[in-house]
């Protein structure tokens, strides 16, 4: 029973303490943000300001899911269903988690006029559908046993969560490369000195290191959920995975001050703000 426990309830358990920690980290930036660029424009503030509201329901309602079965339920036997707020905590993460991946591609297109980037809108918004139609199922039927093999609406259920899985992570991997390419081609084609050079190279090794800690959180959630089935370890990851895809917006907005700080230029950091 209680590695029973653990994978049912106290793997979410940790992921929501993680999580909380992160949506620390998002408020900082936030804070920063509308602190450090106050002539930003009104669609980037108005961005932020949504993913803050939708990141802030989401914690809310991971934290009224954790006092449910952690508390309410303490001491009444195991609980064996979704509460309706865990399930519900997806619904601003993963419209969160779209907004970050659009700013990314928008950026992108703007940074060299690129039209071939908006093509990653296409797994992108695939991700979104089959996550939304993965949900249906789980508050028809909020059993744990709907995550079990056995049950009839299994196959469905992960059919849906793998399709949405696997395409936020074929659309991380074309960001990644993508945007390092294109920094890679500015780098090559721009006045060759040791300051353009330099701040070229760190945002090529920013680019790498968010993508592939959102491509790693995503690998995890496919892997923990095909390999440990009737637990809830992939929920820890999703509940970590969405902060991460929002702080990872939020500092590339705020690395743009850090930039002209390092390297003491005047000139406007384009990559993010245009």
């Amino acid at each position: 029973m209680s590695s029973t426990l653990d994978l049912l309830l106290g793997a979410p358990f940790v992921g929501t303490i993680v999580s909380g920690i992160l949506y620390g980290i998002m408020c900082g930036q936030v804070l920063r943000y509308y602190s450090a660029y106050p002539d930003d424009r009104p669609l980037l503030k108005w961005m932020v300001a949504i993913v803050f509201a939708g990141d802030t329901m989401g914690q809310c309602l991971a934290g009224h899911a954790q006092w449910y079965y952690l508390i309410n339920k303490c001491g009444h036997g195991l609980c064996l269903h979704n509460i309706w707020s865990d399930t519900g905590t997806a619904i601003p993460q993963q419209i969160c988690s779209y907004i970050s991946k659009a700013f990314f591609i928008m950026r992108i297109w703007r940074f060299r006029g690129n039209k071939a980037a908006l093509a990653l809108f296409v797994p992108a918004a695939i991700g979104l559908v089959s996550f939304f139609l993965y949900l249906r199922p789980v508050f028809k039927y909020p059993e744990f046993g709907l995550y079990s093999p056995d049950s009839p609406h299994y196959p469905a259920v992960q059919k849906l969560l793998m399709l949405s899985a696997a395409s936020a992570l074929l659309t991380d991997v074309g960001i990644t490369i993508g945007m390092c390419y294109l920094l890679h081609v500015a780098r090559k084609e721009g006045i060759p000195s040791s300051r353009s050079w330099s701040i070229m190279t760190v945002l090529i090794t920013y680019t790498l290191a968010t993508g592939l800690l959102a491509m790693i959180c995503e690998a995890l959630l496919i892997a923990t959920f095909i390999a440990l089935p009737r637990t809830f370890v992939f929920d820890a990851v999703f509940y970590i995975l969405g902060q991460v895809d929002v702080n990872c917006m939020l500092a590339a907005l705020n690395l743009r001050e850090a930039l002209r700080g390092r390297f003491n230029s005047t000139a406007t950091v384009r990559f993010a703000s245009s």
